[in-house]
């Protein structure tokens, strides 16, 4: 028969520091109590305090798992990468998060799949710290896949993603040209906004050709590069669409970049 805990007991057992006794309560049928146990090991933070907790890990309540995967962010203990792969998976996204945040914690140890995987999850909360790890990676892939990212749905996961491109610099500079042909509008406008952090020159030909996209964001975005990168080779392509593009936030960039180039309407 499960002894039956309670959440003052659970406090009582840290101060005693009975490991055996936050183990069993680890058993009870209140939710809470369980939640509170796993913490309380968490802090204990020995292998044996950790391997009672990847016992939760199946745990029914999602607080529950959760609390097991923050607890296995902790390098060193050998168990924890291939559990976190696992419970990447969850049903729950909140858990899935946390286990990926987990896994970038204790550091890459067996490959890059489980944040390639986190960058095309359901969830824009994993795909966030998907493009944050796969923006450390330095290989060629993951250019594209952060190229990919700035597609994204959510706002925040399309700024960091062009955050991770901007910091690798020159490198990037020919995928991103090819995003300025990318058929979804996010895409090219995220790629001109971000040749314009990185400030390559070789941009300059291809951003001039993206004044005249379809689609009003992109030729601002494109405007507003070209401002900043300051070449005056697009001096005359900015004078031509401040004084004839259709949408006047466009006239207005193209003016404010003319300007940045010494030419003043």
């Amino acid at each position: 028969m499960v002894k039956q805990y309670s959440i003052s007991d659970i406090d009582v057992l840290s101060d005693r520091n009975d490991h055996t006794g936050l183990s069993d309560a680890l058993e009870s049928p209140d939710q809470n109590v369980r939640w509170s146990a796993v913490r309380a090991l968490t802090e204990v933070g020995t292998p044996a305090a950790l391997r009672a907790i990847v016992r939760t890990l199946d745990d029914e309540n999602q607080f529950v798992r959760r609390a097991a995967v923050e607890a296995l962010a902790i390098p060193g203990f050998d168990e924890s990468w291939d559990l976190l792969v696992k419970a990447a998976q969850d049903e729950d996204q909140y858990v899935r998060r946390a286990a990926v945040e987990s896994l970038e914690t204790i550091g890459i140890m067996d490959g890059w799949d489980p944040f390639v995987a986190a960058v095309r999850d359901s969830f824009s909360g994993v795909r966030l710290v998907g493009v944050r790890v796969i923006g450390s990676c330095p290989e060629k892939w993951a250019m594209g896949l952060l190229v990919e990212a700035l597609g994204d749905t959510d706002p925040i996961v399309r700024k960091t993603a062009s955050k991770m491109l901007a910091a690798k610099g020159e490198v990037v500079v020919s995928s991103l040209i090819d995003a300025l042909g990318d058929a979804r509008r996010v895409v090219r406008q995220f790629a001109a906004w971000t040749l314009a952090e990185i400030g390559d020159r070789r941009a300059v030909d291809p951003l001039i050709g993206a004044l005249n996209d379809h689609e009003a964001v992109v030729r601002e975005a494109a405007a507003r590069a070209l401002g900043v990168i300051g070449d005056p080779r697009a001096a005359e392509a900015l004078a031509q669409t401040a004084a004839r593009d259709q949408v006047r936030e466009v006239r207005r960039s193209a003016v404010k970049a003319s300007r940045h180039l010494g030419e003043v309407e």
